[in-house]
Order: C-alpha cells, then sequence, then structure tokens
C-alpha cells in the first residue's frame, strides 16, 4: 500500500511496508521546556568519581534516583529498580547527568519519573558530549521523556519504554519514548509502546507524544529494528512514531510503528528502507514544518 499525503564498586545506595510519501503541511511543533535541565534535588545516590559501580538493591525516592557528576562511568543496575514517585506534577529523575561524557547505564528498571533516564548536555545542541550508551533497561511511566541522550556517538539500544507522557508539569508539553541529539547515534532493538502527549493543553495547542526522535542535528544516526506501537488511539491526531530534525540525515532501517497518527515525520534527506507501517511517514521541506 502506498501512503500519499499532501500538504565496580557496590551502590548502597493493518500491515503494509513503507512505501513513497509526499511533502505534508503539518508537522509537530517541537519545542523545549525551560524545566527540563533544572537541578536535580536530593538525590538517593551521587557518583561524583569516575569507575564502574554495581547497584546492590532497589532505590525508591520522590525525587532523583541517582544523580552522576563526573564523565567516564559506568553503572551496571544489576536487574535492581530505581522506583520514583509517579507524580505527573512534579520533576523528578530517575537517573540524571549533566554535561558529562563516556556514560553507560544498564541492566535494570526506572518506573514512574517525569524523566526516566536524562544524560543531556547543557548546550541543547547535542554536540558537546560523546560516548553515551544506554541498553537493556525498561524504563516505565515517565511523565516527559522515558530515555534522552545528547552527544556524538550515543547508543541507545534494546530497551523497553512503556507509559511515557501525560505529564501535568507544563502546559502543551510535547513528550517523548526516546529523545537523541547529535551525530552518528544508533538507536536499535528498542520496544517503545504507549507515548502520548502531556495532559494540558492551552491556546489551542495539542501536546504531542514522539516514540523515537532524533530532535537536532542527528546526521548519520540509524534507527533499525525498534518496535513501535501505541495501544490507545488518542483522536486529536498528536502521535508520532518519528520525529526527525529537518537537518538530520538519519536513516530508518526494518522499523515497525502501528496504531500512531503517523507513522514518522522526516525531512527529504531521510532514507527509509524496509519499514512496516500502518499510517503514513510525512516529509517535512521547511523548519518551519
Amino acid at each position: 500500500m502506498k501512503f500519499v499525503i499532501f500538504c565496580i564498586c557496590s551502590l548502597f545506595f493493518l500491515s503494509c511496508k513503507e512505501e513513497n510519501s509526499t511533502a505534508s503541511t503539518q508537522t509537530p511543533h517541537h519545542i523545549e521546556h525551560e524545566f527540563e535541565n533544572q537541578p536535580a534535588a536530593d538525590c538517593s545516590m551521587t557518583i561524583e568519581s569516575p569507575g564502574e559501580y554495581e547497584l546492590s538493591h532497589d532505590i525508591e525516592t520522590k525525587t532523583c534516583g541517582i544523580e552522576i557528576k563526573t564523565s567516564h562511568v559506568k553503572i551496571n543496575l544489576n536487574g535492581y529498580s530505581i522506583k520514583g514517585p509517579h507524580d505527573m506534577k512534579t520533576l523528578s529523575y530517575g537517573i540524571k547527568s549533566l554535561d558529562k561524557s563516556n556514560i553507560e547505564v544498564f541492566n535494570g528498571k526506572i518506573d514512574g519519573f517525569m524523566l526516566g533516564v536524562s544524560l543531556v548536555g547543557s548546550s541543547g545542541r547535542g554536540d558537546d558530549l560523546r560516548d553515551i550508551y544506554i541498553h537493556d533497561l525498561q524504563v516505565d511511566n515517565s511523565g516527559y521523556k522515558g530515555i534522552k541522550a545528547d552527544g556524538y556517538s550515543v547508543k541507545v539500544t534494546n530497551n523497553i519504554v512503556r507509559n511515557t507522557g501525560k505529564t501535568q508539569i507544563s502546559a502543551n508539553a510535547y513528550c517523548f519514548g526516546i529523545e537523541v541529539k547529535g551525530p552518528d547515534c544508533l538507536v536499535a532493538d528498542n520496544t517503545v509502546t504507549d507515548t502520548y502527549g502531556g495532559a494540558i493543553s492551552e491556546n489551542n495547542v495539542i501536546p504531542e507524544g514522539v516514540a523515537i526522535s532524533f530532535s537536532h542535528y542527528s546526521t548519520y544516526c540509524i534507527a533499525e529494528n525498534n518496535r513501535i506501537e501505541n495501544t490507545e488511539m488518542v483522536t486529536n491526531k498528536s502521535t508520532f512514531g518519528f520525529w526527525i530534525d529537518i537537518y538530520s540525515a538519519a536513516t530508518l532501517r526494518s522499523n515497525s510503528i502501528r496504531n500512531m497518527h503517523y507513522s514518522a515525520v522526516v525531512p527529504l534527506i531521510t532514507t527509509l528502507e524496509s519499514n512496516d507501517v500502518d499510517k503514513p511517514i510525512i516529509y517535512r521541506i521547511t523548519d518551519r514544518d
């Protein structure tokens, strides 16, 4: 079917293949929110020295699970969980770092935070960090973003990200299962289900939910073998499988996308290969789309 759219330390601490689409005049208004890079308060664990760390038990917190304050850190959650407040009105983080490179986080569960994993740079460009690796996590019930990572050569692989969005911390919030900024990234073999926009709409703006986003200058990024699906089809045309920044020459390969209003919103320079979709793929033609 062809869619055509016009317009090591212990921390105690209807199925069809995608073919051709044409440019659309309607795409998401992709924005950031001021609260996102605010300092984490009262983290249960703080890592201040490079090294390898293993979690030794579950963490429960209302604010922040682990804050990483240095580069060159590897955290094995060791199958344990970091459990948050499940509060859609309060800022909270499962794992957080700001302006730190060479970080790996894997092998555990993160549940009930505003941002599940947030390893980002303060510039917002995605080019001031490098070598962030997030894999083999289950990230559930994030109010705003499940996984966010900035930098060169980010890898987000083999994660399960479920039930993201419906935050009440800010009006018109655009929520993301996985969001990456920066070039030469790989997002592969993830399952991202039930991604929706924020719960509060103002000034006729419809909050949107994006399962996987390459948000800024993600040239040479690849997304492959990801499974994206929503169980609830909302009626306001506000859910997207992929969203790719207009300047990003990325590749989408062998992804399965189901029950989103749009399977993807991408620039004309995007390479599409063997994606299995049930809704339109929309090409962006300007940075205002």
